[in-house]
């Protein structure tokens, strides 16, 4: 067999085809970015800055005017000419009283059943996956 030959029995092309992947999934390794911290280590050791003197200021003075501002979002409740916008104030005043509701998200299996799950050797696996790689 001469160096441009590809070899004919399955261990060498499997050889091959192993080797192929090994260099490809090296040359596409992502490459590790910053510096990862030490076990136990912290990334934010001072935590949360504190808010600046302005900032509590701001939020102090919308406080002072949540009344007002309930007042409005009421007032276009009652007496908005626009539906749309009469529903908008009545879900802004239950939504900050009660707050949202919490959606459900369902999981499931086929038919609301529960999720199956299958435990197998890998070699079982294998030869399901390329059963399922020859029908594509």
């Amino acid at each position: 067999m001469t160096t441009n030959q590809v070899p004919n029995d399955d261990h060498s092309r499997g050889f091959l085809l192993e080797t192929a992947m090994t260099l490809n999934s090296t040359r596409t390794a992502r490459k590790q970015r910053g510096k990862p911290f030490a076990k136990g280590q912290t990334g934010n050791p001072k935590g949360r800055p504190k808010r600046t003197q302005e900032e509590l200021d701001l939020i102090a003075a919308c406080k002072a005017k949540t009344l007002d501002a309930l007042e409005v979002i009421e007032s276009i409740m009652v007496g908005g000419d626009n539906e749309r916008n009469r529903l908008s104030a009545a879900l802004a005043i239950i939504e900050r009283g009660y707050g949202k509701p919490v959606q459900g998200v369902e999981l499931g299996g086929t038919g609301g059943g529960p999720i199956q799950s299958i435990n197998m050797p890998p070699d079982k696996f294998w030869e399901i996956a390329k059963t399922i790689a020859d029908e594509i």
